[in-house]
C-alpha cells in the first residue's frame, strides 16, 4: 500500500493555524462509483472543479446560458471536496491528497469546518469494502487522530457521513459510506480493539 509520504506530510502541518484546532471529526464517505482500477480520484476532482448542471459537467458558456434561463447551475469548487481519498490503482491501494486542511472542506453539511473528509473509492451500498481499502482508511484515521492528539490534545471522533445527520438532528438522507460499511466495526479497527485479520479472515 502506498501511503507513507502522505502521512508524513500531515505531521508537518502548521498546527498554530486556528483552523486545525477547530477539527473535531473525521467523516468517512464512499464515492458511490465502482472502482475500475483507474484513477477515479482524478475524475471526482474534475467533477467538483467543473461547472455542473443536474450532475453533468458543462462548459462555462453552457452554464451561463442555463443560468440566464433560470436553471440551477453549480459553479466549480476551488478543489475536490474531500481532504483524502483511498483507492486501488493498478492493484496498489493508495492514499490520495485532496483539498488542503487549511481551508474548509466541501463534503458534509455542518462538518466542513470542523471535520476532515475521507473518501473511499467504491460503491459499498451492497458490497463489503475490500480489505485493503477498509484497512488503509482505518490507518489514515488512526494517524490523523494520533497527530491531532499529540499536537493539539484533540480526540477526533470518527463518523460515517450518514451519522452526521443524526448529530445535526436531521432526517438521514444518505447511507454513505454505504450500507455494507459497518461503522462500528470500522471504529473498533481505528481504536485498536479489532485486528484487520479478524474482520477479514483468510
Amino acid at each position: 500500500m502506498d501511503y507513507q509520504p502522505v502521512l508524513d506530510g500531515i505531521s508537518r502541518l502548521n498546527f498554530a493555524e486556528p483552523i486545525y484546532s477547530r477539527k473535531k471529526y473525521i467523516v468517512i464517505h464512499h464515492s458511490l462509483t465502482e472502482d475500475d482500477q483507474t484513477i477515479n480520484w482524478k475524475a471526482i476532482k474534475r467533477f467538483h472543479t467543473s461547472w455542473r448542471i443536474g450532475g453533468d459537467i458543462v462548459t462555462e458558456v453552457e452554464a451561463q446560458k442555463a443560468k440566464a434561463k433560470g436553471i440551477i447551475v453549480e459553479a466549480p469548487w476551488v478543489d475536490i471536496g474531500y481532504n483524502f481519498g483511498i483507492e486501488n490503482i493498478k492493484n496498489i491501494t493508495t492514499l490520495e491528497v485532496g483539498r488542503s486542511l487549511s481551508i474548509p472542506g466541501a463534503h458534509t453539511e455542518g462538518f466542513n469546518t470542523n471535520g476532515i473528509g475521507v473518501c473511499a473509492i467504491g460503491n459499498f451500498q451492497k458490497t463489503k469494502p475490500p480489505k485493503d481499502i477498509f484497512y488503509l482508511t482505518a490507518l489514515t484515521c488512526m494517524y490523523l487522530r494520533k497527530v491531532w492528539y499529540d499536537k493539539l490534545g484533540i480526540n477526533l471522533q470518527v463518523i460515517g457521513h450518514r451519522e452526521s445527520f443524526v448529530l445535526l438532528n436531521k432526517p438521514i438522507k444518505k447511507d454513505c459510506p454505504g450500507s455494507a460499511w459497518d461503522m462500528q466495526l470500522f471504529r473498533y479497527l481505528v481504536w485498536g480493539r479489532k485486528d484487520i485479520n479478524e474482520l477479514y479472515p483468510t
